[in-house]
């Protein structure tokens, strides 16, 4: 027996087949995924800005262990400022710290002969979050020589002679509270790079200015300043002379007792 017909009489007994979104729903549906793109995306700069950070971090410790087994092979010497010396018998004399602590952090480096590569092959030497440009070295070692405490030798200015090269971890008097190492600062236009690059294309000729040992290298927000005080947020990653790093302060890397190794002359 065949039941009779009921007609519909509302749109949901019909088949939605065929049937688009209303323009009102479409709306709703692009509003609800710029809410959450304006939700994620700070969420992701974030992320990416500690995962740069902990990359920095992971460099700056493993110098930090290159600079323990230098001093632990070389009778506790470590680099300092490094100076390209002017005959074959000095060249060497003032090694700066990037090509002394290469053969520690890399297999393919040999202390008897440099890659010459002019640190292309280095990325334990680099910090993601610093703006690109030329450098292939992203961080400045301490060359500050103190006359007194707190007192810089601004000798050093016009003498690198007188700045802190070379010397043996015994004599410093804090080496845990004495910042060895922290972020090169921003290189607009690439002008330092290329000053520098003029005194030579290898290793050594371009590791030597990968210091600091004037006062104005660390002023806080000056264009004189050689440091980024800022890298990673409220601070930027430093080596200390005993090995350790950690996050410092932008105030603090701005003050000479930071960089005072207690060893005066």
């Amino acid at each position: 027996m065949l039941l009779p017909m009921v007609p519909c009489r509302t749109r949901r007994c019909g088949s939605r087949a065929g049937v688009g979104f209303t323009l009102i729903e479409l709306l709703v549906v692009i509003a609800v995924i710029a809410l959450l793109v304006a939700i994620l995306l700070p969420a992701l700069a974030g992320a990416r800005k500690i995962s740069r950070a902990a990359v920095c971090m992971s460099n700056t410790r493993q110098i930090g262990t290159a600079l323990v087994m230098y001093a632990n092979q070389y009778k506790e010497w470590i680099p300092r400022e490094g100076t390209l010396g002017l005959t074959p018998q000095t060249e060497r004399a003032r090694l700066p710290w990037c090509v002394a602590l290469r053969p520690f952090l890399d297999e393919n480096a040999s202390p008897a002969q440099d890659l010459n590569d002019q640190f292309a092959n280095a990325p334990y030497y680099r910090d993601p979050a610093r703006t690109p440009d030329n450098h292939k070295v992203h961080y400045v070692a301490n060359g500050f020589a103190f006359i007194a405490p707190g007192v810089i030798d601004l000798r050093g200015r016009f003498n690198s002679d007188l700045r802190r090269g070379p010397m043996r971890l015994t004599r410093i008097s804090f080496p845990a509270k004495t910042v060895y190492m922290t972020d090169f600062g921003d290189d607009p236009n690439n002008s330092l790079y290329n000053l520098w690059i003029t005194y030579g294309n290898t290793d050594m000729s371009i590791g030597q200015f990968y210091d600091i040992w004037d006062p104005l290298h660390i002023v806080l927000d000056s264009p004189t300043a050689r440091i980024a005080h800022r890298r990673h947020g409220a601070g930027a990653n430093a080596t200390y002379l005993d090995g350790h790093a950690t996050l410092v302060r932008a105030q603090t890397l701005a003050l000479p007792v930071t960089w005072d190794d207690g060893y005066y002359h």
